[in-house]
């Protein structure tokens, strides 16, 4: 089965990580892109980028009265790429969030690597929250809103914001199901096999079920099988209309209903997969109470 990624936290502390994003963006960079280097650097970051094999993308560390941020080169981390970007901005989550730098200065936490959300999240709290602060820092919600107003739609959109705001599609693409634009799911698959799911609060709210392995189980001509034979080939975005039984197979015992699949290959980081409604609102044949997902 897939893996979910445990994106939510309490509404409370959600919002008010959303506004310590936005106001440090503000503070710092309150026009054009965010640079999360800029801002480490005015606050006394060192920055370190140099090669730790596959031992994190990031981590920052508290010594001798100084944090240190080091960013990984060899998971493609290098300075002002969007991975990179992403990596530092998740770092300066820990040291903006009050709790998080209280604990790593007063040795109560010890340093931890992170990784970004092309391999599996920790599903530690502080590290969700790292990441919820590094998405609204550099994409600082008033500016997202109006990014999104002028962009084309689902994953075009998603490219759009993408290079709006130089970080990465899966990025970009976590962004837009979490701020709810419309019921979605999000999937990604690695050449491997390894999968994560990320749903909507509206599209979870429709209990639909368990979705299947990707595209190992899904039919050979639905966009997601297409980019996945496609390798590392350029795709640019395949859509179809399916039945979303394709993905949800509880929906094949009478409830099923069409969904709109879009998917596009990611180079050797696999394919990524957008699940929307063709049309605005929500099939009347599905339950919206009682949500399960996989």
């Amino acid at each position: 089965m897939a893996q979910r990624i445990k994106q939510h936290i309490a509404s409370e502390r959600a919002e008010e990580i959303v506004e310590l994003a936005q106001a440090v963006a503000d503070e710092y960079c309150p026009t054009g892109k965010v640079a999360p280097e800029e801002i480490s650097v005015r606050k006394g970051i060192s920055l370190i980028y140099d090669h730790y094999g596959d031992a994190f993308d990031g981590v920052i560390e508290h010594e001798d009265g100084q944090f240190y941020i080091h960013c990984n080169l060899d998971r493609e981390n290098a300075l002002g790429s969007p991975r990179g970007r992403f990596t530092v901005s998740h770092e300066l989550g820990h040291y903006f969030i009050d709790e998080h730098r209280n604990a790593l200065a007063s040795g109560r936490v010890r340093p931890h690597p992170s990784f970004t959300v092309d391999r599996n999240r920790s599903d530690l709290r502080i590290e969700r929250e790292a990441d919820l602060f590094a998405s609204n820092l550099l994409m600082p919600p008033a500016r997202f809103s109006a990014a999104l107003a002028r962009a084309r739609k689902r994953l075009g959109a998603i490219q759009d914001l993408a290079g709006k705001f130089n970080v990465s599609i899966t990025c970009a693409a976590i962004r837009y199901v979490d701020s709810e634009v419309e019921p979605s799911v999000m999937i990604h698959r690695a050449p491997d096999g390894y999968v994560w799911s990320r749903l909507s609060k509206q599209f979870e709210a429709m209990n639909c079920g368990r979705i299947v392995n990707a595209t190992p189980q899904t039919p050979a001509d639905n966009p997601s099988a297409i980019c996945r034979a496609l390798g590392e080939k350029p795709s640019g975005v395949i859509g179809a209309k399916i039945a979303a039984s394709t993905w949800f197979p509880a929906l094949s015992r009478g409830r099923d209903f069409q969904i709109r699949e879009e998917a596009m290959t990611l180079g050797r980081y696999g394919v990524l997969t957008l699940l929307t409604l063709p049309d605005s609102g929500f099939p009347q044949s599905v339950a919206t109470t009682n949500p399960r997902s996989g």
